[in-house]
């Protein structure tokens, strides 16, 4: 630790060497229905000779912002197809100012157009307030991907096991439109590959996510989809294909009517997506002075059979009252089809080979239906936002499992172990919010909210064996378990943000109230746990030059174990290999510091420290006498994780834009692993680099690279892998039509190994899955604007409506 003190200290030294003075313009563009304008064309412009001085787009918003702007006075012209261009008043500016503009109104134009395509150019990939963003829509790569896939090219995010991290940390939860998903992890994943990128705006990395959002997590991944943004009629609809060992087809259509006093969205996606797994597993286990070696080879094909939807009304009352509702769905199989040999190179156990073989089906289904209103309650920006969803879902996970035991001349040695599974799980999930937004001046925000959610999980597991003397099957009492959770969380939380002068302070308190039960109505096993938890969140920033500013943040968040992770069951994979939960396991959680600095917004350099107290960990207990591998959760006592992050963004050229992300972090985990003191430290690291090309005939290339490092988690160590990814776009039919033609993991290097030296195991895996594909994605947009009557005043006050 005093280490890294010397090193952010010295750090902090050399970056404010160069500080000089730094100025802004800050803004935000509506329509004339007081709507926020998205990706809204600007331009800064010297209010002399209307000579351009620098470009932008407003975000999803509707809002923008110009940094690093020379003295003098200028205004702001904004365009957006089907409106007349707005202009701002004019503005005088010099190296101190900070400047907080009126919205600029944009009027209906007045008469009516044919269909029209809105073209805006963003960037791929972007750092924006510390956080990093990919544009979905303007990646080629992104497109035709499911979100899953998406996952797996942010910087510095690895997905094993279905297990998503960043940086070292694991505990990411997902939000979709700053909605927490709580879904248990193997539904997650199947609503996740389940999603097309066709469907998502963007992708955005939340590390410091503030008091107004749950703290549940370590960090957060917050998939933002596709807003209405024309007025009148407009849709899209796409196929694709991807083909790897196996292919992927599906496709979607999406039809939006924006009116003057109400909006209508709806999208459908259907497809049949299947992946390849390939696993090389050799394990060694030591007992009684003999060593015997495992050799698994096994085969996979995933089929995912599925459909999805989402649709839903906003109502504008009048231009202070919104209310809405919105419905996502979908239902689908997943099914799972393994084979594999496992050869033993002795014959302890009675056989040398074992022939496995499995069927597994998971029938699943999501439901989330949303109420909100938004109040503007007065001309100032004063609002009241009032959310509300109700989840019921359900999946149903059946198997099928063939175990043929075999000696050397592949004769049967033993009685085969025949068995199948059928658990039914129904999971709902109830909750509600309310939030408080008031501006206190030109340059204070206060904000305060409560939260309730509630959730509640049965398990209904059968397990039964095949009898061969009756030839029938016949349920195992000690497998057989129904298992009830039930989780409510109460929230409250408060934020005050204020600007002065060069600095930004914001500092938020979140308060979670959480019960627990949890009961096995076949063993009879309950258990309760209440906590009451503090989250604090703090941030100043430093705006000390036109080319340099700086950033402190603090936060505390956590990580409750999840549901099967709590489920004291058994869960088989194979014979050898087995799962099982742990009701003790208490939540962990993370404190993170973080000092950063932004130069031109262009180069940015993080470096950052989090300590995790009673961080998960998951480590085997080995059967020295069956040879399983029982694979269990518990806490660690501390993992400490220092690091340093850089990214760089730049224009190259016109038509050459560039991206790079590096990362090294050390991470120090010490607790107690099965009574037994554990303590080690390992490296991470990893980079990522995205260019693109902008070619003439409406062509844009883009080529991504991801590395990532040796490194350790707890146990395990994990080989170095990358994959480089490739894709083109182009346009047709004046940018209404799209084209991508790509591939995906060009080299097939995007392969899992890792080695395990701990107690009397040594093992070795290899696993690759369907990682390299070739893909095809076309895509039409259509649309018609109408004629808007309703009018307003450029100078009122306008606050942008409940986002969905």
């Amino acid at each position: 630790m005093k280490l890294f003190t010397k090193v952010l200290f010295s750090f902090f030294l050399v970056l404010t060497g160069s500080s000089i003075a730094q100025n802004k313009i800050e803004g935000a563009i509506v329509d004339d229905k007081d709507q926020p304008s998205s990706f809204c064309a600007l331009a800064l412009l010297k209010s002399g000779d209307s000579s351009q001085v620098k470009g932008n787009i407003t975000d999803a918003d509707g809002k923008f912002s110009f940094e690093a702007i020379p003295s003098g006075t200028f205004i702001i012209k904004a365009s957006a197809s089907g409106f007349d261009d707005g202009y701002s008043g004019v503005i005088i500016i010099d190296s101190l100012s900070k400047i907080n503009l009126e919205p600029i109104v944009l009027k209906t134009k007045a008469v009516n157009l044919n269909e029209v395509a809105v073209t805006v150019i963003r960037k791929p990939v972007e750092f924006k307030n510390g956080n990093i963003v990919m544009n979905v829509q303007d990646s080629p790569i992104a497109i035709g991907n499911t979100v899953y896939d998406l996952l797996t090219k942010l910087p510095g995010v690895s997905i094993v096991d279905d297990v998503i991290s960043i940086q070292g940390k694991g505990g990411v939860r997902i939000m979709i439109d700053d909605r927490i998903q709580q879904l248990p992890a193997a539904a997650l994943i199947n609503m996740l590959r389940s999603m097309n990128s066709s469907n998502v705006d963007k992708i955005e990395i939340l590390k410091n996510p503030p008091a107004k959002y749950d703290a549940a997590g370590s960090a957060m991944i917050n998939i933002k989809l596709k807003k209405v943004k024309l007025t009148g009629f407009s849709g899209s609809t796409y196929v694709n294909y991807m083909q790897g060992f196996y292919s992927i087809k599906d496709g979607g259509l999406s039809l939006n009517y924006k009116g003057r006093n109400f909006a209508v969205f709806s999208n459908f996606t259907s497809g049949y997506n299947e992946y390849r797994y390939y696993s090389d597993f050799t394990k060694r286990v030591t007992f009684n002075n003999t060593t015997t070696e495992f050799h698994q080879l096994t085969g996979e094909r995933n089929a995912n059979l599925f459909y999805t939807y989402n649709g839903g009304a906003d109502w504008y009352i009048n231009k202070r009252n919104t209310v809405g509702f919105k419905i996502d769905g979908g239902e689908g199989t997943f099914t799972s089809y393994r084979s594999g040999n496992n050869y033993l190179s002795d014959n302890t156990l009675g056989y040398k080979e074992l022939e496995f073989g499995s069927t597994r089906p998971n029938n699943w289904r999501f439901l989330n239906i949303n109420i909100n209103s938004e109040h503007k309650l007065d001309s100032s920006g004063t609002l009241l936002k009032i959310s509300a969803d109700y989840s019921p879902n359900g999946d149903v996970h059946k198997g099928d499992f063939q175990n043929y035991f075999l000696d050397s001349l592949g004769n049967n040695a033993l009685y085969p172990t025949i068995f199948k599974t059928n658990n039914k799980l129904d999971y709902v999930f109830y909750s509600a919010r309310i939030d408080f937004e008031k501006p206190l001046s030109k340059t204070s925000k206060f904000e305060t909210g409560v939260k309730a959610n509630q959730q509640s999980m049965l398990s209904d597991i059968l397990f039964q064996t095949f009898d061969h003397s009756s030839s029938t099957y016949k349920t195992d009492s000690v497998y057989t378990n129904v298992f009830q959770y039930r989780e409510q969380i109460s929230a409250a939380y408060i934020n005050f943000q204020k600007e002065y002068k060069k600095f930004n302070f914001y500092a938020g308190l979140r308060g979670e109230n959480t019960l627990v039960e949890a009961e096995s109505k076949t063993s009879g096993f309950t258990f309760t746990r209440q906590y009451f938890n503090l989250f604090p969140v703090a941030s100043i920033d430093y705006n000390a030059s036109q080319k340099n500013s700086f950033t402190i943040a603090y936060n505390r968040r956590i990580d409750r174990p999840g549901f099967t992770q709590f489920n004291p069951y058994k869960f088989f994979m194979n014979l050898f290999v087995s799962f099982e939960g742990n009701p003790y396991l208490m939540p962990q959680y993370n404190n993170s510091l973080e000092f950063s600095h932004n130069y031109k917004g262009s180069l940015f350099n993080t470096v950052y420290l989090s300590k995790v107290h009673h961080s998960f960990y998951g480590y085997p207990v080995q059967n020295d006498s069956t040879k399983e591998s029982l694979n269990r959760t518990s806490n660690l006592d501390n993992l400490h994780i220092i690091g340093y992050n850089v990214y760089y963004q730049k224009d190259i050229t016109k038509w050459w834009f560039a991206a790079f992300s590096g990362n090294i972090s050390l991470l120090e985990f010490n607790g107690n692993v099965e009574g037994n003191t554990y303590g080690d430290a390992s490296y991470q690291y990893y980079a990522f680099l995205n260019s693109v090309f902008t070619l003439p005939q409406k062509i844009k290339f883009e080529i991504n690279a991801n590395i990532m490092a040796e490194n350790q988690v707890v146990i395990y160590v994990n080989q170095p892998k990358w994959q480089v990814d490739f894709a083109l776009k182009k346009s047709f039919l004046k940018e209404k039509m799209n084209l991508v033609v790509g591939m995906n993991d060009i080299f097939f290097t995007m392969v899992n190994r890792n080695t395990v030296r701990y107690r009397n195991i040594s093992s070795e895996l290899f696993n690759t899955s369907d990682t390299r594909r070739f893909k095809v994605n076309l895509s039409y947009n259509f649309g018609k604007i109408k004629v808007q009557q309703r009018k307003t005043k450029s100078n009122e006050e306008e606050k942008r409506r409940l986002s969905h």
